[in-house]
């Protein structure tokens, strides 16, 4: 195992091992409520609702414990269910945001505002409240069913507070008790976090890159190894193309492959399409363009199922590289994905309509095309 992996790995281990202390502490109470026949089923019911309530009120714990640090709520999402406030109003959208069972966007008040320990801690703070009443619970009740179904929600939350509390980082994705620990370590972590927000914000409001304030994607004079930068490189790679700035665009695509090679595999995977795209629609580095496509084939093979650059980069790969003309069923599957996001990326679109075009597979395009 890397060492990379090592770390990220013990606090996981060290959140389950306290959990089966627990188990061990408490085989008593197993064996109390095990004399009940419907035990089994009761516990699997228990586990499942346990999970879904803690991760309601943990997000809920960061949203109470923001707004009593002087932040404001913009989005909060729970299982897929969005609630986007819209001109001071929450609108429903039924979309999730990858990797969790639920998020929130909050911003401060006011731009003095400092304070954002509790806000960060706050889905810590209601998970480890809410398993230290369930363990009281447990103990205080004597309905068999309660006390399985009590039982579990203590198990699940010891779980769910450990592996939030202790730092974590795998991949990009940074629990709450990472946050922290960059944000009191690096004090440009805290700006560029504010600036990732931000820019997911607009994206779920339904902004195209090219819509959004140009500021918003000003990189400020950081170290290199800052956390949350290369998340910002890649996003001002989005809006230097839309602008025709290609070149200073591919530099920061071009950085951001090498900085998340090892560190956040998804980010390197979106970057690594986003630039193939750019190459292939200029129509120069043929040798590049192989090179790279075939050294991550695999990965945007994965990324091209839910992902519509991804779609593309394949599909256009296949007709311009491979002369693959068998190509109907993907195309037809990249119009069903567009549609899906809501219509899809208007550069995407375009390109696959001028790729159709040039050989001659018009009769693909949707009647709406």
């Amino acid at each position: 195992m890397k060492k990379g992996s090592a770390g990220r790995a013990a606090p996981l281990i060290l959140s389950l091992a306290l959990m089966i202390i627990f188990v061990y502490l408490t085989k008593s109470t197993i064996v109390e409520f095990t004399a009940f026949e419907m035990w089994p089923l009761i516990f699997l019911i228990g586990v499942t609702l346990s999970i879904m309530i803690h991760a309601f009120i943990h997000e809920l714990g960061h949203v109470f414990f923001g707004m009593l640090s002087g932040y404001k709520l913009d989005v909060f999402s729970i299982f897929g269910y969005t609630f986007i406030k819209v001109n001071g109003k929450y609108v429903h959208n039924k979309m999730s945001i990858p990797g969790t069972f639920g998020a929130n966007l909050m911003h401060p008040k006011t731009a003095e505002n400092k304070s954002y320990t509790l806000y960060v801690m706050g889905g810590v703070l209601a998970t480890a409240l809410l398993t230290i009443v369930s363990a009281i619970l447990m103990n205080r009740l004597h309905n068999a069913p309660l006390q399985v179904f009590f039982y579990t929600m203590t198990i699940v939350g010891i779980f769910i507070t450990l592996s939030n509390a202790f730092p974590i980082h795998n991949r990009g994705v940074y629990n709450d008790g990472m946050i922290l620990r960059l944000f009191k370590k690096n004090n440009a972590a805290k700006e560029l976090f504010e600036k990732s927000q931000e820019l997911t914000l607009l994206t779920l409001k339904g902004y195209r890159v090219d819509e959004m304030p140009a500021e918003i994607f000003e990189i400020p004079e950081v170290d290199g190894s800052t956390p949350f930068l290369d998340e910002l490189r890649f996003n001002r790679a989005e809006y230097l193309l839309h602008c025709g700035k290609v070149e200073e665009a591919q530099q920061e695509l071009e950085n951001v492959i090498k900085n998340t090679a090892e560190t956040n595999k998804t980010l390197h995977d979106f970057a690594v399409c986003l630039l193939l795209l750019n190459k292939m629609s200029r129509g120069t580095d043929k040798s590049g363009i192989e090179t790279l496509y075939n050294e991550n084939k695999k990965d945007i093979q994965i990324l091209a199922k839910y992902n519509l650059t991804a779609k593309y980069v394949r599909i256009a790969y296949r007709l311009k590289f491979e002369n693959d003309l068998f190509l109907d069923n993907e195309i037809r599957e990249f119009y069903r994905l567009a549609k899906k996001q809501g219509g899809g990326q208007k550069v995407e679109l375009e390109l696959m309509k001028k790729l159709l075009t040039e050989y001659s597979m018009t009769y693909l395009l949707p009647p709406s095309v």
